[in-house]
């Protein structure tokens, strides 16, 4: 009998745990919810759980309006600790982020695509590009087109090679 007891305790802990975490994850910001998929943050529910629960059961229209409202696609695209960071921003892609839409956090309003040059991050460049960020678009905090950007801090910076961004923008403008 006080095995049965011991046992119908553990189940019904379990099932609380679980029934809290569910319900955490259904509170979450979006940005916590994609460092959740990654197991940073300082989230205690398992990663594997997050994604499924964000790629399944989230609002991702609500998602996608939240984000574009803050940092949008450059949240995704420079976390450092976001695991699958790739695949994460073709699916906000696929529900409708503006691969274009202006980082609203801070002051720079910058686009992804001006973000990626900024940051000399070439894969970055060379996904946003793949999945038609525009070339000849300048963000309300500058008068530069990614391309400008590139070759303004490749010529103040020059110790920082920018050519492969720079050669690569170029060739998607041809």
């Amino acid at each position: 009998m006080k095995i049965k007891i011991a046992a119908v305790i553990v189940v019904l802990f379990l099932a609380s745990v679980f029934g809290l975490m569910i319900y955490d994850m259904s509170e979450m910001e979006p940005s916590e919810m994609i460092l959740c998929s990654s197991n940073e943050g300082s989230i205690f529910i398992p990663s594997k759980l997050c994604k499924y629960y964000m790629f399944n059961h989230r609002n991702i229209k609500k998602d996608v309006e939240t984000l574009e409202s803050g940092m949008g696609l450059a949240f995704i695209l420079n976390g450092k600790d976001i695991t699958d960071k790739y695949k994460l921003a073709e699916y906000y892609l696929l529900n409708g982020i503006d691969i274009n839409g202006v980082n609203h956090y801070g002051t720079a309003n910058l686009l992804p695509l001006h973000s990626a040059v900024l940051f000399n991050n070439i894969k970055n460049v060379r996904f946003l590009l793949k999945h038609g960020a525009a070339t000849n678009i300048k963000p309300p905090s500058i008068d530069l087109t990614p391309l400008g950007l590139a070759l303004a801090l490749q010529k103040e910076q020059p110790a920082v090679d920018r050519r492969e961004i720079i050669q690569a923008l170029k060739n998607h403008q041809k």
